[in-house]
C-alpha cells in the first residue's frame, strides 16, 4: 500500500492532509516523478525480459523509441503447446 500510496497517489484520502503536508516538508519530491520513470526505463532497458507482462514494459514503450520487449500475449501463443 506505501508503494501505491508514494508512487501513484492510491489511497491518499485515507491519509490525512495535515500529515501529507508534513511529509512532504521534510522530504520533498524534487523530480521524483522524472527521476523514477527513468530509472525504471533504463533497468528495461538493461534486461529487456525483465519488463514482460509488468508495467515496467508500459514505461519503457513510452520512454525508450524503438525498445524491443515481448509482448506477453504473444508469449504465450508461442508456446509450444497445441492448446
Amino acid at each position: 500500500m506505501g508503494t501505491h500510496f508514494d508512487v501513484l497517489g492510491m489511497f491518499i484520502d485515507e491519509v490525512s492532509p495535515q500529515l501529507i503536508d508534513d511529509t512532504l516538508q521534510q522530504y520533498p519530491r524534487v523530480g521524483f516523478k522524472e527521476a523514477f520513470t527513468l530509472t525504471l526505463a533504463k533497468k528495461c532497458q538493461a534486461k529487456p525480459p525483465q519488463g514482460i507482462g509488468t508495467p515496467l514494459a508500459d514505461v519503457a514503450w513510452r520512454l525508450i523509441p524503438g525498445l524491443e520487449i515481448p509482448h506477453v500475449c504473444d508469449i504465450i501463443h508461442a508456446a509450444p503447446f497445441e492448446s
